[in-house]
């Protein structure tokens, strides 16, 4: 167990590097993650020593990224929220009919793939055949670890046999390891770009989104950072652009360049 102090130290420390709040009433989450790392024959003696190994310039960084990898929450799975993607087939359609191309797409916590693809997905649904001149689709995620799921592509088969239609999995997903598991077509993975950024550190891009996903993620910070989160993708929407939130987060209070449409869609002003 984790004395509340030490634990409170420990908060402190893993918010400096990553910009995420873990409240006191989150401290199970944390022993649980880390107790695989602490004990005989292990990297770690005890939690004490995980905070002074963060301390050592010489193991700071990779330790750092254990810390983000392993505490974060990573929950995803396809077509997770049906109404976003009803909204970006139809948006695609509008985008289509006005010619503006290219399109650009953000996945801005897209973990270990399954929203990036399931854009990519709904993308080659609605414009068969699309090439980057057409939409571009950026994923981006905090955790190494899920940036490698993601860029491996590859799923466990009864997961995605319970969540996604038999169609759909006979056109995008092939089978592998003798059927254990599912992995995105090479036709689908070629069509998203995938690169590890904190949305907290400073970041730029030479062109803005068109659409933006960024769910299920405000959920880990307060007010002002949740603010200082949208701000700066603001800064990369473009006017009359869209940012979707996940369905239990909201933006009241906020000071941010957003109008709500719904369904927890928001229209950059």
């Amino acid at each position: 167990m984790i004395p509340d102090r030490l634990f409170t130290n420990f908060s402190e420390v893993f918010y400096a590097i990553s910009g995420i709040s873990i409240p006191l009433s989150k401290k199970y989450l944390v022993e649980n993650r880390l107790s695989k790392y602490i004990g005989p024959g292990k990297e770690f003696t005890s939690f004490e020593h995980i905070l002074k190994k963060l301390s050592s310039p010489e193991t700071k960084d990779r330790i750092k990224l254990l810390l983000i990898n392993s505490l974060t929450t990573n929950y995803s799975y396809f077509f997770r929220d049906i109404a976003h993607f009803r909204f970006l087939t139809h948006q695609l359609h509008v985008y289509k009919n006005d010619d503006h191309f290219p399109v650009r797409i953000w996945s801005a916590a897209c973990s270990s793939g399954e929203e990036l693809y399931s854009i990519a997905i709904t993308v080659e649904m609605a414009l068969p055949g699309f090439t980057p001149e057409q939409v571009q689709i950026l994923g981006t995620d905090i955790s190494a670890d899920m940036i490698q799921k993601a860029r491996t592509a590859v799923y466990s088969s009864e997961n995605m046999v319970k969540k996604i239609s038999p169609n759909l999995l006979s056109r995008y997903f092939q089978p592998t390891d003798g059927g254990e598991h599912i992995c995105v077509s090479p036709a689908i993975r070629k069509k998203v770009r995938i690169e590890r950024l904190n949305l907290l550190d400073s970041f730029s891009f030479s062109r803005k989104f068109d659409i933006v996903f960024l769910r299920n993620i405000l959920i880990y910070f307060n007010r002002e950072e949740k603010e200082t989160i949208i701000n700066r993708i603001a800064e990369f929407t473009s006017n009359g652009g869209y940012l979707i939130l996940g369905h239990t987060e909201n933006t009241l209070g906020l000071d941010i360049p957003f109008t709500a449409k719904g369904y927890s869609i928001y229209k950059r002003t």
